[in-house]
């Protein structure tokens, strides 16, 4: 994962991709490179732990229907953010406890996403259904518009725990990994 530095802010494509095809454990990657991991749990209620560069986030869904998402340090527990869905499901805010908020809206109607915008309507973050997430900046230019690795790393886990939750997320399915062949190894007792 990486850990410091200026490419973490850098323009670019992440991409969340499932890394078990029977646990819901998801890596956001830039390439090659993996950014961070998103593990889903909970039983009645969804919850989802986030990692990446020495950073922990518990990000827990309650409310009536689902509607809202406290963000939290896991260390702490010190609430970071609350997201709160409006009733259309298509649309909610994001509201960080240090300040300032996010919108959070659907794009587009033949092929469908999501993203998050400032307070101007400008993009900040797109989601694409299976898993692509655009940079973030004003429009074309990219430019720093979430001021901490902290906090992109909270919007990007929140935008693919509400697709996942909402099960709006179409992520290509997870790698298999090859069978092992196995052959009995005949033993003397067996050729009796």
């Amino acid at each position: 994962m990486r850990h410091g530095g200026g490419t973490w802010m850098s323009p670019q494509i992440f991409v969340w991709r499932r890394t078990s095809a029977i646990k819901d454990r998801y890596e956001l990657r830039a390439g090659d490179e993996c950014l961070g991991r998103l593990t889903l749990g909970g039983l009645l209620l969804p919850t989802a732990r986030v990692e990446a560069g020495g950073f922990e986030l518990d990000l827990a869904v309650g409310g009536m229907a689902n509607r809202q998402v406290s963000i939290a340090e896991a260390q702490s527990e010190r609430v970071m953010a609350a997201f709160e869905r409006r009733w259309s499901g298509r649309k909610g805010v994001l509201r960080f406890a240090d300040g300032g908020q996010l919108e959070w809206r659907r794009t587009g109607w033949w092929r469908a996403g999501y993203e998050f915008t400032d307070r101007f309507s400008n993009p900040v973050v797109r989601f694409h259904l299976d898993g692509t997430v655009e940079g973030y900046g004003v429009g074309g230019e990219w430019t720093r518009s979430i001021d901490s690795r902290r906090d992109l790393l909270l919007v990007l886990a929140l935008g693919w725990l509400l697709l996942l939750v909402n099960d709006e997320a179409r992520p290509p399915r997870a790698p298999a990994r090859a069978e092992r062949s196995w052959t009995p190894v005949a033993s003397p007792a067996m050729a009796e």
